[in-house]
């Protein structure tokens, strides 16, 4: 029945428990899992990339277009991730406020990339509508559009999605 805590050492901060989908062990699975699907979305890139030599024709436009999309967002979220890291990285230059402005530019890559996704998701009905693809492709690409959006909404949660500080 515990709701609150309190620690000696810092009074002023309270410690709230959080149910269901606000866990932070909901978010951070939430978080790795869509870091994991952008990474693999860019190797699978990279492979398909030089491994075409053997191939027989491209696949339909509408695949095409959705690699494209999905591999831009995954450019933009790890880009994101590299520039959160620099910025961590030296935590009394950012307390200080000298690192707003390469902050506030940071957070403009999540929003393109959620934009991106967005995209991503309008491409996922029009496969599966026209039956571009393989069923495997289309479900490869609608699970990694459904990854990424969970990763927007638990990246909003916690305030990284957008300038509100």
């Amino acid at each position: 029945t515990v709701t609150h805590a309190f620690l000696s050492m810092a009074p002023m901060m309270v410690m709230e428990k959080q149910p269901g989908l606000r866990a932070p062990s909901v978010h951070l699975a939430i978080l790795g899992l869509g870091l994991l699907t952008a990474v693999a979305t860019l190797a699978a890139g990279v492979v398909r990339f030089f491994g075409r030599h053997g191939r027989v024709g491209e696949p339909p436009p509408l695949v095409r277009q959705g690699r494209w999309i999905m591999a831009g967002a995954a450019v933009l979220l790890m880009a994101f991730v590299a520039a959160i890291a620099g910025i961590a990285s030296d935590p009394v230059k950012f307390i200080l406020g000298n690192d707003v402005g390469v902050l506030k530019a940071a957070l403009t890559l999540p929003v393109l990339a959620a934009l991106l996704t967005a995209a991503g998701a309008v491409v996922a009905v029009r496969q599966w509508r026209a039956g571009a693809g393989s069923v495997a492709v289309r479900v490869r690409h609608s699970l990694a559009v459904t990854v990424l959006a969970l990763f927007f909404w638990s990246m909003a949660t916690w305030n990284l999605l957008g300038w509100r500080f």
